[in-house]
């Protein structure tokens, strides 16, 4: 779903196929040499992405940005990264124990495996796909790529990565 959230003046939008068109018809902003705060103008809106997006999907945005009938200003493409916030991601300690490499191709080594007694590593539904004591190391390899989550000694939640 597509929702407008704001815009610095009148605007006509309309959205055919994956392109968005906003019009700011006889804006007639000020040159910006004369006044910088007048000069610009946004658009601002959100959308709803589809519900069966794989964890990880980068979604790009790039505007053409057209003044009159001159060739348009291409803005930076920016990327952003779908992904599933939950309540473990806020627990991760800044002094506990560290998993290398991350992200990886699915095994993964303890920093100070000394310290490791036991670890869990829950998928995006909150699963927990692995449960071992005394671990050295992590073995993913046997799982999709994606994003998964490790907690360590029943409190630290370190995420993980596997490419």
């Amino acid at each position: 779903s597509f929702e407008v959230m704001g815009y610095s003046h009148p605007a006509r939008v309309s959205i055919n196929g994956r392109v968005m068109t906003v019009r700011f018809d006889n804006i007639m902003l000020p040159d910006s040499t004369s006044n910088l705060q007048g000069s610009m103008g946004y658009f601002q809106y959100r959308l709803k992405p589809y519900a069966n997006l794989p964890l990880g999907t980068q979604i790009e945005n790039t505007a053409y940005i057209y003044f009159d009938y001159n060739a348009p200003i291409v803005t930076n493409t920016t990327q952003n990264s779908y992904e599933v916030l939950t309540a473990l991601n806020s627990m991760t300690s800044a002094q506990g124990v560290g998993i290398f490499p991350n992200p990886g191709k699915g095994l993964y080594w303890f920093k100070d495996a000394s310290r490791v007694e036991r670890a869990e590593v829950f998928d995006v539904l909150g699963q927990c796909i692995l449960n071992t004591t005394n671990p050295r190391l992590l073995d993913l390899s046997a799982y999709p790529a994606g994003i998964y989550l490790a907690r360590i000694n029943g409190t630290q939640v370190v995420k993980l990565v596997k490419e």
